[in-house]
This record gives C-alpha cells, sequence and structure tokens, in this order.
C-alpha cells in the first residue's frame, strides 16, 4: 500500500507541474519525441522507486523486525511491482488533471477506498459481499494478500490462494449426473459412500461400467453385466472404497427416457438390479425409478 501511492503522490503533479513552467512545450520544440519525454520520466521514476522499496524493505525488517516465512526476493519483486503501478497511475492523473487542485482530490478519491476495503484492517471474508467484489477490482487488494502470504505463510509461487469455505455439512453431501455425468456420479455414490448420503441418475450405469467390458457395452441398447460389478464393489469395499455397508441409509432418485438411445433403459435396468435387486445394497423403499 505505502510503495503504491508513495508513488503516486510522487508523479501525480509531475506532467502538471512542468506543464506550467512551459517545460512539456520547450521539449517538444526541441524536438524530443512524446514517447521520449514520457520515457524518461519512467526511467528516473523507477529508479527512484528501487531506492524507495530497498529502504521501506530494510526499515520494515531490520528496525521494525517485521517477520519473513517466505522468499525475500518474492516480497521485494511485488512491493516492486506495486510500486510500479502506482507509479503509472500518478503519470495517469498528471496528464488527465489540469491543476494540482484536480490531482490530489482524484488521488486521495482513490486512496481511501484501497485503505478502507482493501483488507488491511478488516478481513475480506468479513465484508459484505457488494463489497467484496469492489475491493478486488482496486489495484492493492491481491496484492496486500499475496504480500501477507508470502511473509506470515512462506507461500511461493507453487502455492495458491485456497478457495473460502461454505457453510456445508460434507456428511450431508448428495451427488447427481446425466449421461456421462450420471456413470460418473455412481461411482462417487459407490467410492465415497461414507460422505455420500443420496444421489440424483440420469441415463447412467452401474459402478466400474466399462472397466473391463468398454464403453460399447455401457450405452446404447446394451445390459452391461451386474455380477462384475457386484463382484468388484464386494472386493474393493473397506479398503480402495469405502465400505458397501453405508450405501443402506442412501436414497437414490432414478431416471430413463424411453426413446434415449444413447442410454438406454435396458443399461438404467442393470443399474437397479445393482443397487437393490441383486446385491441388495440399497433398500428398494430408498429407490425412485422413473421411466419416461
Amino acid at each position: 500500500m505505502v510503495a503504491y501511492f508513495a508513488t503516486t503522490v510522487m508523479t501525480c503533479h509531475l506532467l502538471i507541474k512542468e506543464r506550467s513552467d512551459g517545460l512539456v512545450e520547450r521539449s517538444l520544440v526541441a524536438g524530443v519525441t512524446p514517447f521520449e519525454f514520457i520515457l524518461s520520466h519512467i526511467i528516473l521514476q523507477t529508479l527512484l522507486l528501487a531506492i524507495q522499496v530497498g529502504l521501506k524493505l530494510m526499515v520494515a525488517f531490520l528496525v521494525f523486525s517485521i517477520p519473513n516465512s517466505g522468499s525475500i526476493v518474492s516480497a521485494v519483486t511485488l512491493t516492486f511491482l506495486q510500486g510500479l503501478c502506482g507509479l503509472m497511475f500518478g503519470l495517469m492523473i498528471s496528464a488527465v488533471c489540469h491543476d494540482e487542485i484536480y490531482a490530489n482530490t482524484l488521488g486521495i478519491g482513490a486512496f481511501f477506498p484501497s485503505v478502507m476495503i482493501g483488507g488491511i484492517f478488516w478481513p475480506l471474508e468479513s465484508m459484505p459481499t457488494a463489497l467484496r467484489y469492489i475491493s478486488q477490482t482496486l489495484p492493492s487488494t491481491l496484492a496486500i494478500e499475496t504480500l501477507r502470504c508470502i511473509l506470515l505463510r512462506g507461500w511461493g509461487l507453487d502455492r495458491s490462494q485456497p478457495l473460502p469455505k461454505f457453510n456445508v455439512d460434507i456428511n450431508e453431501t448428495s451427488v447427481s449426473g446425466l449421461s456421462s455425468g450420471g456413470f460418473f456420479a455412481v461411482q462417487m455414490q459407490i467410492a465415497f459412500s461414507s460422505i455420500i448420503r443420496g444421489a440424483g441418475i440420469i441415463a447412467g450405469g452401474p459402478y466400474d461400467c466399462g472397466g473391463e467390458t468398454g464403453l460399447a457395452f455401457c450405452m446404447y441398447m446394451s445390459s452391461p453385466l451386474v455380477s462384475l460389478a457386484i463382484e468388484r464393489t464386494n472386493l474393493w469395499s473397506g479398503h480402495s472404497i469405502d465400505d458397501k455397508s453405508n450405501l443402506s441409509h442412501q436414497k437414490v432418485f432414478m431416471i430413463s427416457g424411453t426413446k434415449d438411445m444413447t442410454v438406454s433403459t435396458s443399461v438404467m435396468n442393470q443399474l437397479y438390479k445393482y443397487y437393490a435387486t441383486e446385491s441388495q445394497y440399497i433398500p428398494a423403499n430408498n429407490i425412485e425409478y422413473k421411466k419416461d
């Protein structure tokens, strides 16, 4: 935050002052192109930025003894890039504003939102949803969080910010799927039966269908072997997959289209046999099977 707005303050008056003093016109008359004029300022301010970043980090680590569990190179690089963004922002302000009052107003207007909702004083997770989305558009929000992860958690480029946790009970999970997703839902339902409480299968098939028999035997008008699926379920139960006894508490909703030629009703009938008729993994009362 300091690196970003310190360079913004340094550069937001730069072009305004030179325009008011007539230095811009003199440079252009002398044959300096606008690109060369801006580039000279960028080079000079970048050198000053490098010195500033070095001094800031020396004070932070040596004087205030801020802990650092990560890479000092990553911290320096991130701080320098953040300062470079502030430098460009300041040059933009000085280019679009006609006097220093407007430049100050625009700079302060960009500073306070970043301080208040940029994640410095309050965690982003505790903010209202609308403010959280707005904060993600601010230039310093992600940089602040990244620097925090580097210094306090020791994270490098091989790590990413974990997704926020949802208020979900993993032991009350259900899984559903259509066609290939239906086959996958059955796989997950059986393999993780200890946390799955139910499944919705639309145009799916028996567990491990296609593992040995091939794809064609699980589609169209075929009737996959239920005995093979039951044999593997019993063989793998309790070690490769969760215990099959967990299935007895699950509820299943099945739908098969009578005109479905890709995964026909005959395939879904075999799934029903796998669940209830031939294995009795799931009580028939817990299964609702619709054929439309």
